[in-house]
Formats: C-alpha cells, sequence, structure tokens
C-alpha cells in the first residue's frame, strides 16, 4: 500500500546523498551492549510472542528464532490462517475476477459511504513512502471510496499526531456508515497512541462503526531500534540520527518523535483493549518477517544494515524488518480482539516481500526506480480489498 511506511531510508534518497557512503560504513562498526527490559506480567492466556521471540533469540539464535516466530504466528492467527488462504486464492486469479462475497464487489453507493483513514509513517510529504500512498488513496476515490490521508506533522509525536488523528476522525466519521483504519509502520504506533488517549473521547455510535483496523508493518508495541536511534550514543546511533537530519534538510528539532516510537504504549497503566475501544472491529496485521538465511533482512541493503548493527549491540532483540521487532507488529497478550496475521517474508518495506504461505509475491510493480513501482500500493490494497469478505466491514 506504500512502502510501509517509514521511509526514513527510502533508496532513491539515501543513494543520492553522502549519508549513502559513511552511514553504512559506520553501521558496521561494533559497539557496546544495551540492558534488555523485564518482561511485563500478563494476565491471561496468551503468550507474549515480543518477549519469547527475544528468549529465542539469545538461546538460538536469530534464524532459528525467526523460524519458530514464523509457527507462532500462525497459531495466534485467530483466523486460523482464513486471509492468508483467501489472498493466496485471490493471487491465483486474473486482477479483474474478485470472490462473489469479496468487500472489492461493494458497489459505489456503499462505496461512498465507508469511510477508509490512512496514516502514514515518518516523511509525510517527501521520499516513495509519500508518492505511493498519495497514488494509493487517489485511486481509492476514483473507485469510488470515501478514502482519506490523515495530515500530520512531518516530525510529530505520538500524542501529537493522535490529536491530528481525532481531530479528522471527529469530522470524517459522521460521515460515513462505516470505516477502516490503515497505518503504516510509525503510523500503526500514532493510532495505538490514539486509541490509548484520543478515542474514547468519540460517541459510542461513532466508534461502532469502525469494522477493520490494518495496520502493515505496524509498530504496534513501539521500536527498540527507534530507540536505539534516538537515545545511544554510539557512533552508529549518531549517524542513525545525521541520516534522518539529512533526510528533513534540517527541518528537525530534535529526537522526541523517535524517542516516542521507542515507546511501547501497550505497556502503560489503563491501557485498553482495542475492542473495549471499538466494540465491532476486527484487527488485520500484515508483518514483516526477515527473509534472510541468517534471520535478517537482505532485501533493503540499509534496513539490513541497521538490523544487523543494532542485533549487534543489543543482542536480545528478537527478529526484526530492519525497523520493528516482526513480535511487535501484533496486539499484546492482553488483548483479546481478533487478530487476523498476514505474514510476509520481507524488510520494513513489506511491497518488496513474498506471502509466507504460498510463496506469492506481495507487490510486482515494486522495483524502484523503475517506471510503475508507485503502484505498488494499489496491488496490496487491491488484493486485500478481493480478500476480505464483505460481512467483516459490516455489509
Amino acid at each position: 500500500m506504500n512502502r510501509s511506511g517509514e521511509e526514513c531510508v527510502d533508496r532513491a534518497s539515501h543513494r543520492r546523498s553522502f549519508s549513502s557512503i559513511w552511514l553504512p560504513l559506520i553501521l558496521g562498526l561494533s559497539a557496546c551492549h544495551t540492558t534488555r527490559p523485564a518482561a511485563p506480567v500478563v494476565a491471561g492466556p496468551r503468550t507474549d510472542l515480543l518477549h519469547v521471540a527475544r528468549e529465542w533469540r539469545m538461546s538460538l539464535g536469530m534464524a532459528e528464532a525467526r523460524d519458530r516466530l514464523v509457527e507462532a504466528l500462525e497459531a495466534r492467527d485467530d483466523g486460523q490462517g482464513y486471509l492468508e488462504k483467501r489472498l493466496a486464492e485471490v493471487k491465483k486469479l486474473p486482477d479483474s475476477e474478485v470472490p462473489a462475497d469479496s468487500l472489492a464487489t461493494l458497489p459505489r453507493n456503499l462505496r461512498a459511504r465507508t469511510g477508509i483513514y490512512l496514516v502514514l509513517g515518518y516523511r509525510q510529504k517527501g521520499g516513495g513512502s509519500a508518492q505511493i500512498i498519495r497514488e494509493t488513496v487517489a485511486s481509492l476515490r476514483r473507485d469510488g471510496w470515501r478514502a482519506e490521508l490523515i495530515p500530520l506533522h512531518d516530525w510529530g509525536t505520538a500524542e501529537e499526531d493522535a490529536k491530528d488523528i481525532q481531530c479528522a476522525l471527529e469530522e470524517g466519521l459522521p460521515k460515513v456508515d462505516r470505516a477502516m483504519l490503515v497505518g503504516f509502520s510509525k503510523g500503526g504506533h500514532d493510532w495505538s497512541t490514539w486509541l490509548a488517549s484520543q478515542a474514547r473521547k468519540l460517541p459510542r455510535s461513532e466508534r461502532e462503526k469502525v469494522r477493520l483496523w490494518v495496520q502493515c508493518a505496524g509498530a504496534l508495541r513501539g521500536s527498540v531500534i527507534a530507540d536505539w536511534g534516538a537515545n545511544r550514543e554510539t557512533p552508529q546511533a549518531k549517524a542513525f540520527r545525521s541520516h534522518l537530519n539529512s533526510l528533513s534538510k534540517g527541518t528537525r528539532q530534535g529526537c522526541e518523535d523517535l524517542a516516542a516510537l521507542g515507546q511501547d504504549p501497550w505497556s502503560a497503566c489503563g491501557m485498553p483493549r482495542l475492542g473495549e475501544v471499538l466494540p465491532r472491529v476486527t484487527a488485520v496485521h500484515y508483518v514483516a518477517i526477515p527473509e534472510g538465511r541468517d534471520g535478517s533482512t537482505h532485501k533493503h541493503r540499509l534496513f539490513g544494515l541497521i538490523s544487523r548493527t543494532v542485533a549487534r549491540q543489543t543482542p536480545w532483540i528478537g527478529p526484526n524488518d530492519g525497523l520493528v521487532e516482526t513480535a511487535a507488529e501484533i496486539l499484546p497478550p492482553q488483548d483479546n480482539t481478533t487478530e487476523w496475521i498476514v505474514r510476509v517474508k520481507s524488510s520494513h518495506t513489506l511491497l518488496d516481500g513474498t506471502y509466507v504461505r504460498d510463496g506469492s509475491v506481495v507487490a510486482p510493480s515494486y522495483h524502484p526506480p523503475k517506471e510503475g513501482w508507485t503502484r505498488a500500493g494499489d496491488e496490496l490494497l487491491w488484493d486485500l480489498m478481493r480478500a476480505l469478505p464483505r460481512s467483516v466491514a459490516g455489509w
């Protein structure tokens, strides 16, 4: 749908910039380790896969931890593979064909009554993410959906973004009958923060309209790598911050946004369950699973370098896509909201990956800078619309 959010390090930019030379060199250096945070005490029958994956990594290595996590995510899926199987089915069909019960068959009059609210990750205006997501929103609108990319500040904190999300939904939800909330990378963290701090201010009748909560490589439980980038004083972390400043052309005021992304909003006292705030919602999570034989991603050069650098300095970090731990891209164990999980072997970009279920390519057009690569978001979304049944969206 976009390069899954975090275009802090998009290929076109880092190829042109001086940082494309010095950042990989500095990231290749070693440095001291960080201390692993204590696992929270969780009430309920579910295992906390985020902390279990870290234990696997420390005792078995990154590759074995990744392989075990692939199986654990399949077992965690409340749909028992339903959405993955549907995606495998539609990937075999011509683009023009759709299952009779799918959301893609919704007539235009009902599409006009269905709001799709999208939140991007970093770089709201520049980079490949913004280009892809704006093209995707325009395509949705041409097809009759009431789609909106919620405007956020370029380098806003999660709390600031949550307030902007609230304003957009206060205006938008009264105009629709059903709604889908979509987040990419940092956008998933922003949605989680909105859930904790703002969402319950909406009338219940408006919150009941939200039927789907779709997150693509969403940093739902924060990012250890973001915390590393914001707070560590190693040469590598300083280089990472300098790279972000180069991408922002000096407009960043600090690392408050990055530091906020390093926090897990679900660990806060009083954090509600998703289903308590959005009582009729189904959560859909596209999780990015590193595909390399060593348990790291190699599909995106810089994401892979970041992943391996942080892994050397943080020996307890679990399998990750280059910016977010894979197990941090699903709901925490204390949340019992219905959750459908789609596993993708990819970098944090997500669009460069293949589905675990059948090995099909997520977005065949995604070959930047080859002409047409910005249509990749449409490919992901169209397949999702063909795979989702109308009933799960309330139609």
